[in-house]
This record gives C-alpha cells, sequence and structure tokens, in this order.
C-alpha cells in the first residue's frame, strides 16, 4: 500500500468509523433519555447504542488490515475471525452474567453487520487491485 493510499484508508476505515461511533455515543446517549416514550424510540435506540460498537469493531478489522498488510495468510484471517469472535463474546458473556453488562441481540446483529461489510470491502477491493489492502 503506497503512503497516501495509506493515510486514505487510515481516515476512512479507522477514523472515520471511529469518530461516527464516539459521536454518536457522546450526542445521542444524552437524547435517549428524554425521547424513551416516543413511538421511534426502538429504531433510535437501537442505532444509537449498537451502531458505535459495530463502527468501533470496523475500525479495529481495518487496522488488522493495515498490521498485515497485504498478507492474506492463516494468521491474519485468524486475528480477524478471533477479533469478530470476541466482540460476540462479550455479548454472550453478558448474557451469562459472566462479565457486567447488558446482553442485546441487536450489538450482535451489528456487529455481524460491520463484519460482513468489512469482508464485502475488501473481497471488492482485492478483486479490483489484486491486493487485500484497500
Amino acid at each position: 500500500m503506497s503512503r497516501p493510499n495509506t493515510i486514505l484508508f487510515i481516515l476512512f476505515h479507522v477514523f472515520l468509523p471511529l469518530l461516527v461511533g464516539s459521536l454518536i455515543y457522546l450526542i445521542f446517549r444524552l437524547e435517549a433519555v428524554s425521547q424513551s416514550s416516543t413511538p421511534n424510540f426502538l429504531i433510535f435506540s437501537t442505532l444509537i447504542y449498537s451502531l458505535p460498537d459495530s463502527c468501533w469493531l470496523y475500525a479495529m478489522l481495518s487496522s488488522l488490515l493495515l498490521i498485515w498488510k497485504n498478507q492474506a495468510d492463516y494468521w491474519f484471517q485468524f486475528w480477524i475471525v478471533l477479533t469478530f469472535i470476541c466482540a460476540i463474546g462479550t455479548e454472550i458473556f453478558q448474557s451469562q452474567n459472566i462479565i457486567p453488562g447488558t446482553f442485546d441481540l441487536f450489538d450482535i446483529i451489528f456487529y455481524s453487520l460491520a463484519f460482513i461489510l468489512f469482508i464485502i470491502i475488501n473481497k471488492i477491493q482485492f478483486i479490483k487491485n489484486k491486493t487485500l489492502s484497500l
């Protein structure tokens, strides 16, 4: 990955998802308390509570892609899948009261969507550029 491509990759696939997730977390969570009786609260709360986590997972997966660069080997795949399993595992452990927190099925759904999006984007780029990196 050339230096300009690396910088763009970091901006769009690491910093932007972190920024979006952080802004949603910081801005809208305070507002959620005052809107808890509105009809659209389920959709609103699903987005403000689950979307930031999925943005952070996507950024983490993209960071791993930077670390492993163009190596689509066993270890790269291992770390990508392990990161996804750890994200899902936190929710499963919360459901069993092994770790503190509130289990949320939507978190698992959003984690899965972030993982699938990461795979699709990188698959498209791999086919287009014949390289794993964006």
